[in-house]
């Protein structure tokens, strides 16, 4: 239903002669407005992973309509610039650099995931399919809070060359921690979700929210924390709550994601 749902558009937007030009024109202002109004929502629907529908066969249905003509270019990069609005923010040097993932992509989402994490290789686990899910090992993953670091003479540095990267240098008197910037927005629970159910899924992609998350959650356990971090421009809050919201971002995230099967 999805396929065909989506070859309907597909053939709907290329037009239809025994329409007028009137009619097609009142059409696709209405869906244009409807798609504005609720674009974020529409969106957070696009990367549920239950929503998911194999790349190839999106590539084949636009490869056989008017728009792969009409735009110019691949459909997965369409795709990657579908989400510029959304947090966390697309890493602009892996996607400019033109080289996509040697096997392709499985499917949106996966596209969502490649454009926000650090080049390929880093956060890489290799697994065997009768081993442990590695996610599951973050869950021992420990570092001190933010202002115990503090006190151990550990500074903090925002780090903007990624959306999702930690790097930690240790000197002989001090040490610096780098840290990509945490942002919250109403949406942000559903996001980080599909992220992590992604990466639970297909460890082999490596697993960089799950540790960039599990690095946030150990790094920010207090108000004081989040203050702390604030102040470095590491995390920025937009909702209403302030300290909390943040905290219940990181600690209590059950129940406020999509639960995909």
């Amino acid at each position: 239903m999805k396929v065909q749902n989506g070859a309907e558009i597909l053939r709907g937007s290329g037009g239809n002669n025994s329409d007028s030009a009137d009619q097609r024109s009142l059409q696709f202002s209405i869906l244009y407005q409807r798609i504005m109004k609720d674009q974020i929502k529409t969106k957070i629907d696009m990367l549920r992973i239950r929503n998911q529908i194999p790349w190839f066969v999106v590539e084949a249905v636009f490869t056989n309509s008017s728009l792969s003509e009409l735009f110019g270019t691949r459909i997965d990069r369409l795709a990657m610039s579908c989400f510029d609005d959304l947090y966390p923010r697309v890493n602009k040097s892996k996607v400019k650099g033109g080289n996509l993932p040697s096997g392709g992509f499985k499917h949106l989402l996966h596209i969502f995931h490649w454009t926000r994490t650090p080049e390929e290789g880093k956060w890489l686990v290799h697994t065997k399919s009768d081993q442990e899910q590695p996610a599951k090992r973050f869950a021992e993953f420990y570092i001190p809070n933010a202002t115990n670091l503090l006190e151990s003479a550990t500074s903090f540095k925002r780090l903007d060359s990624s959306s999702i990267d930690v790097a930690y240098s240790n000197k002989r008197i001090s040490a610096l921690m780098q840290v990509t910037p945490l942002h919250l927005f109403p949406y942000s629970y559903e996001i980080f979700y599909q992220l992590l159910n992604f990466e639970q899924r297909y460890p082999a992609y490596g697993l960089p929210v799950t540790a960039h998350f599990a690095c946030k959650k150990s790094l920010l356990q207090t108000k004081a924390d989040v203050k702390l971090l604030q102040k470095k421009g590491i995390v920025q809050n937009t909702m209403n709550k302030g300290e909390e919201d943040v905290l219940s971002f990181l600690h209590e995230p059950s129940g406020k994601g999509d639960r995909a099967s």
